[in-house]
């Protein structure tokens, strides 16, 4: 017996979630960290000689991964002195005593993680012959670690970083602009540390992987990352890949993989709608699929924006084009759990959500005009709140179709 259209339309959706957090366990810092430091005999036995700083989103995991014993007991770097640069509300979770805990801003720079910063230069600065800095370094550590250049203030720093977050610009000229006021950024924190060796593990957040744009690069020179000790232990891709298997493991056909989604929300979203059509129109009958990794921009143009993000804001759009339309499911959120302003990672959309909204009382049109989409996503029931996840690869896309009166297949585990 063929299945109604709810009981598919709830398949999709609980499989669409089930690939988004596939897809977000493949990216685990402390797992990440672990296997990085195991390939490296000479990191762990110079490890009483070591000060590891970790900043990001991700900085308390990827610390343990280094600092906290395995299941066997044993520790990656034991004795290496710690700090780790949170954002501000963040679970710093279970670190050894004598782990340096500091706080800061996040998505711009706050007085209080400026003067963290300032404490980890001087750390980082006292370092002599024979000592080594690991940074293990995510996404969010642009905002986290700051402090001005000579000749600017805070206040100026931080109305830079407010007005290039809403700037709608491509991350690679966003972190341009901070680095003209940071006395961290483009290599400013490496060259704090001379004589000490610098060894960089990296989370990736940013499209292609590039270290000077991770973080805004502050282990990496402007001159570029020759000879330098920089390693990307996780990324965007390999979110994308661990949600395709969990796809083809749930019965899928899984397009090949498509474009990193950047750029203006709106022609992300047409993106994403025109690759179910074509999933759609080439089925024979079976549940197809197609993931995303990247990260948009969304450039505020009100006074007084609502509540929501790029990843709330993409997902309304999407749910407009697919409205009316059956057997279409999209999940759209941030690897970090955020997005924006929102207390939700995105949302889970169909194309029934427009509608919901609309009888709600909260129409999506007039919810992007505000820049107020939460609410309007909140009322459709497709609100996907997870909480702060501790890792960042930026944002995970995960589309599935079927054809509709075709029956969903799903695979063998």
């Amino acid at each position: 017996m063929q299945p109604t259209r709810e009981e598919t339309l709830a398949r999709l959706r609980a499989d669409a979630h089930c690939a988004w957090q596939a897809g977000l366990r493949a990216v685990d810092p402390e797992k990440c960290v672990r296997r990085a430091l195991a390939a490296r005999a000479d990191l762990r036995g110079e490890a009483a000689r070591t000060l590891i700083v970790a900043v990001g989103k991700a900085a308390a995991g990827m610390m343990r991964g280094a600092v906290v014993a395995d299941r066997d007991g044993a520790a990656a770097m034991p004795g290496a002195r710690a700090i780790v640069l949170l954002p501000e509300g963040s679970d710093a979770g279970q670190l050894p005593a004598g782990t340096i805990v500091l706080r800061g801003g996040h998505p711009w720079p706050t007085p209080g993680g400026i003067a963290a910063t300032e404490r980890i230069v001087a750390e980082v600065s006292a370092l002599g012959h024979g000592s080594r800095l690991l940074v293990l370094l995510s996404g969010g550590a642009s905002a986290l670690l700051e402090a001005p250049l000579p000749g600017v203030s805070v206040a100026e720093l931080i109305a830079a970083h407010r007005r290039l977050v809403a700037s709608g610009l491509p991350i690679r000229s966003i972190n341009l602009e901070r680095a003209a006021r940071s006395a961290v950024k483009a290599g400013r924190l490496l060259e704090k540390a001379h004589p000490a060796h610098v060894t960089t593990l990296a989370i990736s957040d940013v499209e292609g992987d590039d270290p000077a744009v991770i973080g805004s690069g502050p282990t990496v020179p402007p001159s570029g990352k020759a000879g330098i000790d920089y390693a990307v232990i996780a990324s965007v891709a390999d979110a994308v890949a661990a949600a395709r298997d969990e796809l083809v493991r749930l019965g899928y056909d899984v397009g090949a993989d498509a474009a990193y989604l950047h750029g203006r929300t709106e022609v992300a979203a047409d993106l994403v709608a025109r690759a179910l059509d074509s999933l759609v129109a080439a089925s024979d009958g079976r549940p197809r699929a197609a993931v995303f990794g990247g990260e948009t921009t969304v450039a505020v143009t009100v006074a007084y924006p609502g509540c929501g993000g790029r990843n709330l804001d993409l997902a309304a759009r999407t749910a407009l084009a697919l409205q009316g339309r059956d057997g279409m499911v999209v999940a759209v959120a941030g690897t970090d759990g955020a997005d924006g302003s929102s207390r939700a990672a995105g949302a889970l959309v169909d194309g029934g959500t427009a509608a919901r909204a609309r009888r709600a009382g909260r129409p999506l049109a007039d919810a992007l005009a505000a820049f107020d989409t939460e609410p309007a996503l909140e009322a459709a029931g497709d609100l996907l709140v997870t909480g702060p996840t501790g890792t960042n690869v930026g944002d995970l896309v995960v589309a599935v179709a079927r054809r509709p009166g075709s029956a969903v297949v799903r695979g063998i585990p």
